[in-house]
């Protein structure tokens, strides 16, 4: 077997591995692995550490890879706080290669694409320029009529790097006089604003008014998720007690907690269904007590 012939039946094999085992990293970075039924004897998940923790392992063959591994490799570094683009010369000449575009736009837009290398490679990147990709970010926002999730890390970068501008943007968007975004965009940018830590009273009573029962929704529960962020929480979130959506009350009737549900017992009292949801809560309040 000569060289030519080694170096492909590697290929085959690392193949091998990230086909049954590197999809662990494969989705935004939650890690769950699965050992492959017909594999039993062979210890995926120790061969995948290895590789990642010893990226120069596949550095020859890397470009030969296909390009959903390429992006699981590259994300399982990024996940397991490996500095791929100062492990070699190599590597990190690979990575500039990935980012290098002729203009903002095209980059723009592989940046948002769907497991996107190039995503990957600026995260990965130390001196990675986001700030330029902020602006089209925004354009294309503002532009869409439905959510896009590869926004999720430019915006994580955003807030990161201008907390200021970022800030400014969300607020813009979502209040200030203008064409109003479709609801699922809303919906998404409530979430950003109000997982930032941004909300106030005017802001919680403008989410509770929103024209769309979905977005208002959205707004409840995420607020309800980060609880532990606001001081004023009970504040916040009772600013949705006059809501107009039935949903929304009971979601609040189900959801919040058991200190404040005296304070939404008259409002439940404007829809069957909420104030059933109620009633049940605070049976299953008391049931819960009498077993102690």
């Amino acid at each position: 077997m000569n060289s030519s012939e080694r170096k492909k039946l590697f290929e085959l094999g690392v193949e091998s591995v990230f086909r049954n085992g590197f999809d662990m990293y494969g989705r935004s970075g939650q890690v769950s692995y699965r050992e492959p039924e017909n594999y039993s004897k062979i210890n995926y998940k120790n061969i995948i550490k290895t590789i990642v923790f010893d990226p120069n392992i596949i550095c020859d063959i890397f470009d030969n890879i296909d390009s959903h591994h390429k992006y699981s490799f590259m994300n399982a570094c990024l996940f397991e706080g490996v500095d791929l683009y100062s492990v070699s010369k190599l590597w990190s000449d690979r990575i500039n290669e990935m980012v290098e575009f002729d203009n903002i736009h095209n980059g723009y837009r592989e940046l948002i694409g769907r497991h996107s290398l190039m995503s990957i490679a600026a995260l990965l990147k130390p001196d990675f320029n986001w700030s330029v990709y902020y602006r089209p970010l925004e354009d294309s926002i503002r532009a869409s009529n439905y959510v896009n999730t590869a926004w999720n890390v430019p915006m994580d970068v955003y807030m990161k790097n201008d907390k200021d501008s970022y800030r400014k943007f969300l607020e813009n968007s979502l209040f200030e006089a203008g064409p109003k975004l479709p609801h699922e965009v809303r919906s998404y940018l409530y979430s950003r604003f109000i997982s930032a830590g941004y909300l106030s009273s005017k802001f919680a009573r403008k989410m509770r008014s929103d024209g769309s029962e979905s977005a208002s929704q959205k707004a409840l529960r995420e607020l309800i998720n980060y609880e532990d962020t606001y001081d004023n929480f009970d504040e916040l979130v009772l600013n949705f007690s006059d809501s107009r959506y039935e949903s929304v009350l009971t979601i609040m009737a189900r959801k919040l907690p058991e200190r404040l549900l005296p304070s939404i017992m008259g409002a439940t009292q404007r829809f069957v269904n909420s104030q059933w949801a109620l009633a049940k809560r605070f049976q299953e309040i008391e049931e819960k007590s009498c077993e102690r």
